[in-house]
């Protein structure tokens, strides 16, 4: 929710113009310790001078009627209302970078992407318990979202980073981002079996379409007499599963795959 703080310049010691920002600092110490304070205050459209929103630019004369506009959380615990079950995977998850626009998170292995059911199974899930409102105004996000979503997907069974956007503008952007192939996916995978090369290409078409997947091979080793290696995929192409598949049929699952790799624990 938001308040409002206002006061009027003639009650300060403004015997002229002064930059808006600088009146800010002497009208609302309470509220503004630096100028950078105020700039961004400007900048989120939350500051208004006799009656109309003014930018960093802008000057306050004597006389003139200065309100700015206060956020205030009124629940700190949004997560108060989940199941206990829940809770204990909330504390689980880590966000590994966030701003007003968007926030990267690490989802776990055997946890969904999202989910059309409504359980708590799912990264989508915890996003708005997870992740602090944006602080972006109307101007910047082209519209706050009405809550976090995720702007890819990772397989079920796959750990990794997760992209998630908080604004409609973060998610246009991003998404168009995966579509055009501008963002650079690396896989890590442990393998049973060996590849024929420590660095080559699996390009076996998918779906009938052309599909590409670079790797390395980072370490071989054996385990309960089976040779095994640990490699980084690269996917040139986005087919469904195309990195399971492309291993499985050079002969080489990946561990814990279920359908290409029976009787392989997952650990």
């Amino acid at each position: 929710s938001s308040s409002s703080s206002s006061s009027s310049s003639s009650s300060s010691s403004f015997k002229a113009k002064v930059p808006v920002v600088d009146a800010l600092c002497a009208l609302f110490p309470e509220h503004y310790e630096t100028r950078r304070q105020a700039k961004n205050d400007c900048r989120k459209k939350l500051v208004m001078v006799n009656g109309r929103v003014t930018r960093c630019a802008g000057a306050v004369d004597v006389g003139d009627e200065v309100v700015v506009v206060v956020r205030k959380t009124i629940a700190t615990d949004v997560s108060a209302h989940l199941p206990d079950s829940a809770k204990k995977v909330l504390r689980t998850l880590k966000v590994k970078h966030e701003d007003d626009h968007l926030a990267v998170i690490v989802k776990p292995q055997g946890f969904g992407t999202a989910s059309a059911g409504g359980g708590y199974d799912n990264a989508n899930a915890f996003l708005p318990h997870l992740l602090k409102p944006t602080g972006a105004s109307t101007e910047e996000s082209g519209g706050a979202m009405h809550r976090p979503r995720p702007c890819h997907r990772l397989d079920k069974a796959t750990g990794g980073l997760l992209v998630c956007a908080k604004t409609s503008r973060a998610m246009e952007a991003i998404c168009d981002d995966f579509r055009d192939r501008k963002v650079r996916k690396k896989y890590f995978a442990v393998i049973r079996g060996l590849l024929p090369r420590d660095a080559g290409t699996l390009d076996t078409p998918l779906d009938g379409k052309p599909s590409t997947t670079e790797y390395v091979v980072e370490h071989k080793f054996k385990r309960n007499g089976e040779q095994h290696a640990y490699v980084t995929l690269t996917p040139k192409t986005g087919r469904n599963q195309q990195i399971r598949r492309h291993l499985a049929g050079a002969g080489c699952p990946i561990v814990g795959d279920r359908i290409r790799c029976p009787g392989a624990k997952e650990e």
